[in-house]
């Protein structure tokens, strides 16, 4: 696997080790210092312009211009706002401490659950956290409820500030104002449920 670095230029993973904190996949990447691979369509395209520069390469253009580099800088902010949003910095909540999350179709599915279990005179309701060693958390159908609301609410909240921040790099004009935006801003205050 061939990589692009900022100060290295082309590096083979076979002459070099890179540790997985140290590979990115964007240009913005790239650009703070990390190995960003090529995939097979750039190594192609190496191959065949082998005097290229590593942003040629990952461009796939010889010679870009500035408003090419700069475009490909806001599509990279993008991707990092939509990796920001997909992460536990934004996907958690806290039940006694314990982290969890529920995406949007296990949320519709939990609801139909308590609108069973309503029918049904159940009063409580287990949740199980993720990962190796499950936890189960049970809770009384009324607290449920309350949960799963201000979780709905919650993401609402998340996806809002995402669209916002998308929204926002899309109409940014200057390369040092997308340095300088911060995709991680805003975002509401996580969920802490203590039962």
């Amino acid at each position: 696997m061939k990589y692009i670095h900022l100060q290295d230029g082309f590096v083979d993973s076979k002459e070099k080790t890179i540790e997985s904190n140290q590979i990115g996949v964007t240009l913005d990447d790239y650009y703070s210092g990390k190995y960003v691979p090529l995939n097979e369509k750039q190594m192609v395209f190496l191959e065949s312009n082998p005097d290229i520069s590593p942003i040629e390469a990952f461009l796939m253009v010889t010679t870009p211009s500035q408003e090419e580099i700069f475009q490909q800088r806001k599509r990279d902010k993008i991707y990092q706002i939509y990796r920001y949003d997909q992460s536990e910095a934004v996907n958690v909540f806290f039940v006694n401490n314990t982290p969890m999350w529920l995406s949007r179709s296990a949320r519709a599915s939990l609801y139909t659950t308590l609108n069973a279990y309503k029918a049904n005179n159940k009063e409580l309701i287990t949740l199980w956290t993720s990962g190796a060693s499950p936890i189960p958390i049970t809770l009384n159908l009324t607290v449920f409820e309350s949960l799963l609301m201000s979780l709905e609410i919650y993401a609402k909240e998340c996806y809002d500030k995402t669209s916002e921040h998308k929204a926002n790099v899309s109409r940014i004009e200057t390369i040092e104002e997308l340095i300088a935006y911060d995709h991680t801003s805003g975002y509401p205050e996580k969920l802490r449920v203590q039962i």
